[in-house]
């Protein structure tokens, strides 16, 4: 994140609060939210692809709103998972409700990406202390090929394959056109509950 603002000599016909500023957010050389005052284009905002006006009102209100729009750009980047205890019935409904709103266009307000196990046991035998590292580490390299996770993690070849395949057969890992594996997931949800 990087907020710079100068204070200029003099207003001028675009600046008439005698500001030069530029704040921004971004990943891997890509802007995910600006605002700025450049020459020609006055004062303007930076929404992922889009750009539009912005009303400088203060300089405290600027990087309320650019902080705000981080915010809300980084609440809607972020890729989620919901692990729940649940039965092939309670998945069933779920999907049934997606349906039905779709159907309606409206908005379906549960999550849309969700893994069920049956039991609390099922679900520990998949998610094990050790694939839990493994899909940290995984998530923080990117997409890679299980060799190289192999030597990141400093595991066995064999051993990681198993512990990958589960993973992937669970939904926990993805796997991309070039053979490679990786963990999507920002969040992984977890949701139990005591009673019916």
């Amino acid at each position: 994140m990087e907020m710079v603002v100068w204070k200029l000599p003099i207003a001028n016909q675009e600046r008439l609060h005698a500001l030069k500023y530029r704040l921004w957010i971004g990943r891997d050389g890509t802007c995910q939210v600006r605002y700025d005052n450049e020459q020609g284009k006055g004062d303007h905002r930076h929404y992922g692809e889009k750009e539009e006006s912005y009303s400088f009102t203060d300089i405290e209100t600027l990087i309320e709103d650019f902080l705000n729009d981080v915010s809300r750009y980084r609440e809607n980047m972020t890729q989620k998972i919901q692990i729940a205890l649940g039965t092939a019935s309670d998945a069933a409904q779920d999907i049934i409700a997606a349906w039905h709103c779709a159907e309606h266009n409206e908005t379906y307000t549960g999550t849309t990406e969700k893994l069920y196990f049956e039991d609390l046991e099922t679900l520990l035998k998949v998610l094990t202390q050790r694939r839990w590292q493994l899909l940290k580490t995984l998530r923080l390299a990117g997409p890679t090929d299980t060799l190289s996770l192999s030597k990141m993690l400093n595991w066995n070849d064999r051993e990681i394959q198993t512990d990958i395949n589960e993973l992937e057969q669970s939904g926990l890992i993805l796997r991309t056109p070039i053979d490679q594996v990786v963990a999507p997931w920002d969040v992984i949800e977890a949701q139990m509950r005591l009673a019916a």
